[in-house]
Parts: C-alpha cells; sequence; structure tokens
C-alpha cells in the first residue's frame, strides 16, 4: 500500500510539472501593469515554489498587479499562505481551519517568498467559479487590506470536505471542517468573498486596468504622469465598441505629413512619417481618437469652428502640434 501510495504521489507530481503547477500566465501589461494567472493551489509547496517565485519576479517592478482568479477552483490552504507570503513584509495570522480535533493555524511568513516582497496595488478578478482555496486566499488578502477584488461573489465553499462511502456503490463529499479568519470572525461558507467592485466576471480585467490607470493618474505628481495615465485609460475606453462621431468630414484634410479622409463610414489617416501607412482611427470621446499603439490625436477648433490643428498625444505623456495644411 505504501509503495502504491508512493507511486500514485510520484505521477500526480509529474503531471503537477506538466501543468506547470497550475500557474498559466505572467505577463507586462501597457502601462507597466503586471499580471498573473494560475488556477489551483497544489499540494506541492516546496516543488512548485520555484515557479511561482519565478513568475512573481517577473512582474515585481511594475507599478501594479492583478492576479486574476476567476478560474482557481481552490487546493491547498499550505500553497495559499506560500503565494500570500509574497505580499507581505511581515508574519501575519492568515486563517484556521476547525475540526472535532481542535484547530489548526496558517501563517504567512515571509521567510517563504524567497526575499521577495511585492509591495504595489493589487487588484484580483474574481467569479463564481472561483472557490474553496481560491476564496480562501481571496477573503485574507481582503481582509488584511492587501487587495481590491474586482468581479463577481465567489462561489462559497469555505468548509473543507472529504469523501466518505454512504452506501455500496456511492460517495458522498461530506463537510468535516469550518475556516475562521482571525481578523472578521467569520468565514465565506455560503455567501462567498463579496468584490470590492461588484461587476461582471467577464469585464473585470478591463475594470481592473481602469482602476489602476485612474489610481495612478490621482496619484500622479507631474503633469506628464497625469497625461500618460490618460492615455491609457483613452486607450482602454476605445477598445470598447460605440458608435463613431457623425460629423467625421469636419476632421478631413492633411495636417503636416497625416492625411486623414472617411470612407465607408469611418475615419483614417494616411502617415507619411510612417512609410504611407494607413490607420483606421478608434474613437476615444469628443474630438479625441486612436491612431495607433503609440499615438492619439485630439482635433482643435479655431475661433470660427473649424478644425485647423491636432495635438499628438503619445503614449509616454508628451504633447506634439500639428496645424492643418490643406483640406
Amino acid at each position: 500500500m505504501a509503495k502504491r501510495r508512493k507511486t500514485g504521489d510520484s505521477m500526480q507530481l509529474i503531471n503537477m510539472r506538466e501543468n506547470n503547477f497550475a500557474f498559466s500566465k505572467a505577463e507586462i501589461l501597457p502601462g507597466n501593469i503586471g499580471y498573473v494567472k494560475f488556477n489551483g493551489f497544489v499540494g506541492f509547496v516546496k516543488e512548485a515554489r520555484p515557479t511561482f517565485t519565478a513568475a512573481f519576479r517577473f512582474v515585481a517592478n511594475t507599478s501594479a498587479l492583478i492576479i486574476d482568479m476567476r478560474d482557481n477552483g481552490g487546493g491547498s490552504p499550505v500553497m495559499v499562505c506560500q503565494v500570500a507570503s509574497y505580499f507581505f513584509p511581515e508574519t501575519h495570522h492568515w486563517n484556521d481551519i476547525i475540526d472535532p480535533r481542535g484547530k489548526r493555524e496558517f501563517y504567512v511568513d515571509p521567510k517563504d517568498a524567497e526575499g521577495l516582497t511585492l509591495t504595489m496595488p493589487v487588484y484580483i478578478l474574481t467569479a463564481r467559479r472561483t472557490f474553496s482555496g481560491g476564496e480562501d486566499f481571496c477573503y485574507g488578502m481582503q481582509a488584511l487590506h492587501r487587495a481590491t477584488l474586482i468581479g463577481d461573489t465567489t462561489g462559497g465553499g469555505a468548509h473543507p470536505v472529504g469523501p466518505v462511502p454512504v452506501t455500496m456503490g456511492f460517495v458522498a463529499d461530506i463537510p468535516f471542517a469550518r475556516s475562521l479568519n482571525p481578523y472578521t470572525n467569520k468565514d465565506w461558507e455560503g455567501t462567498g468573498v463579496y468584490p470590492d467592485i461588484p461587476i461582471s466576471s467577464a469585464t473585470a480585467f478591463d475594470r481592473a486596468r481602469q482602476a489602476i490607470y485612474t489610481d495612478i493618474a490621482q496619484r500622479a505628481t507631474t503633469d506628464q504622469e497625469k497625461m500618460k495615465a490618460q492615455w491609457f485609460l483613452d486607450d482602454l475606453a476605445a477598445s470598447r465598441p460605440h458608435p463613431a462621431p457623425a460629423s467625421l468630414s469636419s476632421y478631413t484634410g492633411n495636417y503636416e505629413g497625416l492625411a486623414f479622409y472617411v470612407d465607408k463610414g469611418d475615419l483614417y489617416c494616411k502617415n507619411a512619417e510612417r512609410g504611407g501607412n494607413i490607420f483606421k482611427l478608434l474613437p476615444v470621446s469628443g474630438d479625441k481618437f486612436v491612431l495607433d499603439e503609440n499615438v492619439h490625436v485630439e482635433f482643435k477648433k479655431d475661433e470660427k469652428g473649424s478644425y485647423n490643428q491636432l495635438s499628438m498625444l503619445w503614449s509616454n505623456g508628451g504633447i506634439s502640434q500639428k496645424r492643418k495644411t490643406t483640406p
């Protein structure tokens, strides 16, 4: 039996490695926002730690971090504490699990984070699919005021369950313990974890980016920093479908190498500075449009109400001007 159990554990570990310990993505989004996604808290904490540490080191220099828990179905409470350890510079009592034998206490300890402490603002995406250990992580980060939760209320599974034979051929998963948060003296069983910003999980990603860019703009100490944050807010707004302004023809003409024209109800620009490449403009608001991956343009009226100038708004917060040269 012991030999078979060891073999089974080895096969499970092989499967976990092949699935990268449930860690699926780590990347840097526009505006220096980190994004990580993992879909479970595996039981092989020692083996998984290098993967998680490497992923979090990759996003360590970002201005804010989005953790996508929308597909996280839970797992090991020890692994939950391992992941949380990257976000606290000191030890914290995290959670208790109570069963008929007594109480087991769980702590977040920065010594488990291999010298890595992430201090940036954290935003966690939630869904109804976020469950059990996934909820444990969300609830603890929220209770310790370390993260902002955005999305749907989670599934509501705080009581660990285990298989119990009930009759020949049938097994039931029966709760055998309960969680207890030391700060709220509650858990999330049946209720789920309530997000700080309730919104459909399908749109939570964009809503988190909007919250981050808005926060950066509010904390900016220079006009260029504010303009840079606003640029990303506008870029995000343009990604959502909405009708273009009706009077697109009023924007047409040549602006020092940029030729704007209307074709089939859309505004286009032939850019001589980019080898004559043609770009379809995306409306943001008012007279502002996305031109390309680096520049937004805002058309300006003169005292007679005609558009004869535009501002080029760069992704680094810079601004340059162009005047209309020909209609």
